[in-house]
């Protein structure tokens, strides 16, 4: 059986060949990336993305800037906040209500083990009651319905 002798030509022919894929990797991953980022992002994140590029303007020199003085803005944050809704109990879809009406975005929803039925709020967090300054995001724990309750019934005696 004849065996093929690796030669100058192939060699070079090799480094074309890895070249290409390299380059082809790197370009499908970029295009994977950025496809993926706008898909996860939600839509008035990356609208906002682009709203703040459109903006930007190149800094003023001296001699174009405004000669008259602007007023002071109040820059203090507020003080008071917005209390989170009672949710605890709730199901899901009227706990995301109540979540947008009080002026919040909901955040991630997740399942604990819990004697609830399943898809119940158990847990909030920020815990219900507490003052929060908005924009904020209130993130659910749900029940998943297969928990044994915290305490045993009583003894038939």
């Amino acid at each position: 059986m004849a065996r093929r002798r690796m030669g100058k030509a192939s060699g070079k022919t090799w480094a074309i060949r890895a070249s290409i894929g390299m380059g082809a990797g790197l370009l499908l991953g970029f295009l994977v990336g950025a496809v993926t980022v706008r898909l996860v992002q939600p839509p008035d994140v990356v609208a906002s993305d682009r709203a703040d590029h459109a903006t930007v303007r190149k800094p003023q020199s001296v001699a174009d800037a405004p000669s008259e003085e602007l007023p002071p803005q109040d820059v203090t944050p507020p003080t008071t906040g917005v209390l989170v809704p009672q949710l605890i109990g709730l199901e899901e879809g009227d706990a995301r209500t109540a979540i947008l009406r009080a002026g919040f975005a909901v955040g991630s929803v997740t399942f604990k083990s819990s004697p609830q039925p399943l898809g119940i709020v158990v847990e909030s967090i920020p815990v219900p009651g507490e003052a929060v300054v908005l924009p904020a995001t209130v993130s659910l724990i749900l029940s998943d319905g297969k928990g044994r309750p915290d305490s045993l019934p009583p003894t038939i005696r």
